[in-house]
């Protein structure tokens, strides 16, 4: 495979995947756009082939949703990896970026923004939206962190919210993340505690997911 504007797509919904291929082609007509359904088929995409970026669904089926970075990073390690999902981005972003993500991107961007994100990634830079960083900014110059309530979560607490706002049951979130169901409900009953919530409604509401495809 040729080594310039090879992209790789790895979404489990077709009409994401054929939405994102046509906006790349309209940028970079000589792109080679390769598209996959699961997180095992990206790995070895990325482990077969030199792809300049991956945009990659944080809850693609497969993967262990942050952990999915790190392992992309084992197989190739100058890979561009952009995350995209419909959960907020102001929620998420920042954690997916420490964990080594390239960027993160609101399946809601318009065509010229996911140009934007991929022309960026492609400089060397880190992306996130205008509106993430407006937050940041406000959180900086307020002198505090930013007011995520997911940075109180550890990794495993953030893949087992992902799944929970994803709509998965404590069973298949076991399974998922080769847990036992007690564990993934010791999780769940911190996660609600970190968050001063008492159900999903509430949880929901804290984390501003947003009710879309993800």
């Amino acid at each position: 495979m040729k080594t310039v504007n090879a992209f790789l797509i790895a979404d489990d919904h077709a009409v994401v995947r054929t939405g994102i291929t046509i906006t790349i082609r309209e940028a970079f007509p000589a792109a080679e756009v390769t598209s996959v359904d699961s997180f095992a088929k990206a790995l070895e995409q990325v482990s077969q082939n030199q792809f300049q970026v991956l945009l990659l669904d944080i809850s693609l089926p497969g993967g262990n949703n942050l952990s999915m970075v790190n392992e992309i990073r084992k197989v190739n390690k100058a890979i561009k990896i952009l995350m995209f999902s419909s959960f907020d981005e102001i929620t998420f972003a920042l954690r997916y970026l420490q964990s080594g993500a390239d960027g993160f991107l609101s399946k809601s961007a318009n065509n010229d923004e996911i140009n934007t994100a991929i022309q960026t990634v492609l400089a060397g830079k880190q992306y996130v939206s205008e509106r993430v960083k407006e937050h940041l900014f406000s959180a900086m110059i307020q002198n505090k962190g930013p007011q995520n309530p997911v940075d109180l979560l550890s990794t495993r607490e953030t893949d087992v919210l992902q799944y929970i706002l994803s709509g998965k049951a404590i069973s298949e979130i076991a399974e998922l993340m080769n847990l036992s169901p007690t564990t993934v409900s010791t999780y769940k009953n911190r996660i609600f505690d970190k968050l001063q919530v008492k159900n999903l409604v509430e949880l929901i509401n804290k984390c501003g997911h947003m009710n879309a495809v993800s």
